[in-house]
């Protein structure tokens, strides 16, 4: 009598080539040449784009540079009126100590 497992193991699932295919120059499964190699169709659209990423990339510096700036400010005038603030509160507690 057969045992059950040696019939699931017929009925499995055939073998499976995972080797190149013939139309393949053998460079699929090479991910250090595929580094090196430039990248395909780097032509003058993929130039293009990147030069028009490069010059919105410096706009978005200049104008985070321009709100860092204003914020800074910002922050320092509010920095300054609280210590100023602040000052006025010290020396109503020293005059208040003073006068007991």
């Amino acid at each position: 009598m057969p045992s059950g497992k040696r019939e699931t193991e017929k009925k499995g699932n055939t073998p499976v080539n995972t080797g190149p295919s013939p139309n393949s120059d053998g460079r699929a499964n090479n991910l250090v040449e595929e580094a090196d190699e430039p990248a395909r169709g780097s032509g003058p659209l993929q130039y293009n784009l990147m030069v028009t990423m490069n010059a919105n990339t410096i706009d978005t510096i200049e104008m985070l540079t321009k709100i860092e700036s204003c914020l800074s400010d910002a922050f320092m005038g509010y920095n300054e009126a609280n210590s100023a603030k602040q000052k006025k509160k010290k020396k109503k507690k020293r005059k208040k100590s003073i006068a007991y």
